[in-house]
């Protein structure tokens, strides 16, 4: 099988696909994934063939309203806008020249990369979108609309319905008992979040010693992009940060920080406190009895598979969504608005939560019961057989 992958934007876009590049390749299948230059070196080791065709996404942020009519709502409008100025038409066409010369039985796409969707749509290939912020939280009435512009211009059928941005099957790392997605795809394929490769890692030291409940606090990287691209709006990552390590120093606990490069000096930090750059976050997880999160989908996946509680601090995209989908599934709470003090008082009450970390560990079972990626290549091959038939 011929597999063409497509995924663009920041380095947590790419995580959920390299496992599945990897399990393709290890099964014997050919994958060329387009991508940008920023994530060309990743994919590139794994073996897969790479063709940087994808624009990185300063460009689009930064070019503003393209002058389209009036969609109906902020979001169509914004989606749109972002859409022309990545040039969506000249990518979808080159993906589907690319796509025809690679010989492509199916697509794979993360699910804000839609010139791949739109390419398998010409081609009449089957398209398998990953389980990210657009198909867990964004109104699919209004990317439909959006979308339905694009297809017009392609000479593609309108959509009838949001069914149709998922035409062939979504995959999710997560089990149905605790699923975010609310994509209206006809199928879903469901696998268990996957490892990562941390060459080298190992618990710190402190971290070792059972003294004290382990507490394991990050907020990714993504605020650097968005501090880079210069967009506003959400919760100031600086100021989360410095209650946090406010909070945590007045919880007795060992509580280890990843900062994502942050500049933390002059914040409030406890003896017990240890901040550091980067931290091996699996590992991390599987020792620490209290995550305190961004809100970022990756790290949730892990926080679950790991049977770890969270606090989730969300700040703009699809955070805020995941925190209240924590809430709701009763994994953990949402502390956004609260001072150091109020957090360092619901860090120690979820400690000592014994309902909560029941919960957790449930959730563990249900991720652990799915299938692994290995699996995935079998099931990807019924999707290309299905859409034949």
């Amino acid at each position: 099988m011929r597999v063409l992958c497509t995924v663009w934007s920041v380095n947590s876009h790419l995580e959920p696909l390299l496992p599945l590049v990897r399990s393709l390749r290890a099964a014997g299948d050919e994958v060329l994934v387009a991508t940008t230059e920023q994530l060309a070196p990743k994919v590139g080791a794994t073996g897969a063939r790479v063709e940087t065709v994808l624009q990185d996404p300063t460009s689009p942020f930064q070019a503003g309203s393209t002058g389209r009519p009036p969609l109906g709502s902020l979001l169509a409008d914004k989606m749109a806008a972002l859409l022309d100025t990545s040039e969506l038409l000249t990518r979808t066409k080159e993906i589907a020249a690319l796509a025809e010369s690679f010989g492509a039985d199916l697509v794979i796409r993360d699910d804000s990369e839609y010139a791949g969707y739109l390419a398998a749509e010409l081609l009449r290939l089957p398209v398998v979108c990953l389980a990210g912020a657009m198909s867990n939280t964004y109104n699919h009435d209004d990317l439909t609309t959006v979308f339905n512009l694009f297809r017009t211009e392609l000479g593609l059928p309108a959509l009838t319905g949001p069914s149709g941005l998922y035409p062939g099957a979504l995959l999710d790392y997560m089990p149905e008992s605790v699923a975010f997605s609310a994509a209206p795809a006809p199928r879903t394929l469901r696998f268990r979040q996957p490892r990562r490769n941390e060459v080298g890692a190992r618990l710190p030291e402190v971290a070792a010693t059972g003294e004290r409940p382990l507490v394991y606090a990050a907020i990714g990287t993504g605020w650097r992009t968005w501090r880079d691209l210069g967009v506003s709006g959400g919760d100031d990552p600086y100021r989360a940060m410095a209650d946090l390590l406010a909070a945590l120093s007045e919880v007795e606990c060992t509580a280890l920080v990843s900062s994502g490069g942050m500049d933390t000096e002059g914040m409030p930090r406890g003896p017990h406190v240890e901040v550091h750059d980067h931290l091996p976050q699996q590992l991390l997880l599987e020792a620490a009895q209290l995550f305190c999160s961004h809100g970022g989908y990756n790290g949730i996946r892990e926080a679950i598979r790991a049977g770890v509680p969270m606090l989730v601090r969300p700040s703009t995209l699809d955070q805020p969504a995941n925190a209240a989908a924590i809430t709701r599934l009763g994994l953990g709470s949402t502390v956004s608005g609260l001072d150091a003090g109020q957090l360092a008082e619901r860090i120690v009450g979820s400690l000592a939560d014994a309902e909560l970390a029941w919960r957790s560990r449930a959730a563990r079972a249900a991720m652990l019961a799915l299938p692994g990626v290995d699996a995935a290549p079998e099931v990807l091959r019924t999707v290309r057989r299905d859409a034949r038939d």
